[in-house]
């Protein structure tokens, strides 16, 4: 039998926009950045074709909770339009006619992320933001993050000092660990979202056992996770998987 060959998306890559910070806690400048971004670009340059810029939070893998891009909100339409032009005047709007500084974390082993950086940077210099990149050695960048289990644990009141970093930890095809890791107290949650309601409907969610009612609650919380522009998708990359059907009982 010949080779069985099958191209997926991976986990979305993520900004994570550290909303503790006083300036992204601050929406309309979380919208500017975002829209300031040319995800598609930047996703189609370090991942090459076949990826998919608009995966996160829940793609469309999962077509119960995900809803497409024609049918979301205008605002949540918005964020995924590349525009210098509009993301300067929301940024003017906003308080910031001058632009301000942020401080974007990576680690030193993650060679795409620091790709991903270094061409957002560029963006958000045409609108007058300056991204200044602190490289880690990759223990120091996990001790950071992971060390004291403070960092994306929303309401432990501890800080870490970043305004946002590049991430990759909540599948597009898992609803509740996608949303889970992203917008609640899961650790991984390194925008530090938190909304009372979005955490009382996902807790409901997983109490609900009808799975009609579970797909809209989790739809509903999936349009609000993406219009909060806590986190701006670089999407998910494409990867080949092989199978060699001729191997008999290896499920590795």
């Amino acid at each position: 039998p010949e080779l069985v060959k099958k191209s997926v998306l991976d986990k979305p890559v993520v900004i994570a926009l550290n909303m503790h910070s006083e300036i992204l806690a601050k929406k309309d400048v979380r919208r500017a950045l975002m829209i300031a971004t040319d995800r598609e670009t930047i996703n189609r340059a370090v991942y090459g074709l076949g990826g998919d810029p608009n995966t996160f939070p829940i793609a469309s893998l999962v077509p119960a909770v995900y809803t497409p891009i024609d049918e979301l909100p205008a605002s949540a339409q918005e964020l995924l339009v590349y525009d210098q032009a509009k993301a300067k005047r929301i940024l003017v709007d906003a308080g910031y006619p001058e632009g301000f500084s942020l401080k974007m974390i990576l680690s030193a082993a993650t060679l795409p992320y620091i790709d991903i950086a270094s061409m957002v940077k560029e963006h958000w210099a045409a609108i007058g933001v300056t991204l200044n990149l602190d490289i880690m050695e990759a223990t120091a960048f996990t001790r950071l993050l992971w060390g004291s289990g403070a960092a994306g644990a929303v309401g432990t009141g501890a800080e870490v000092d970043y305004d946002c970093l590049i991430q990759s930890d909540a599948p597009h095809n898992a609803p509740f660990r996608g949303l889970g890791n992203s917008f609640t107290a899961s650790g991984r949650n390194f925008a530090n979202f938190y909304d009372e309601d979005f955490t009382a409907q996902y807790e409901l969610a997983l109490l609900t056992i009808d799975d009609a009612e579970q797909s809209a609650i989790l739809k509903k919380l999936n349009v609000i996770g993406l219009d909060s522009a806590a986190y701006i998708p670089i999407g998910s990359p494409s990867s080949l998987r092989y199978w060699w059907p001729w191997v008999k009982n290896y499920y590795g």
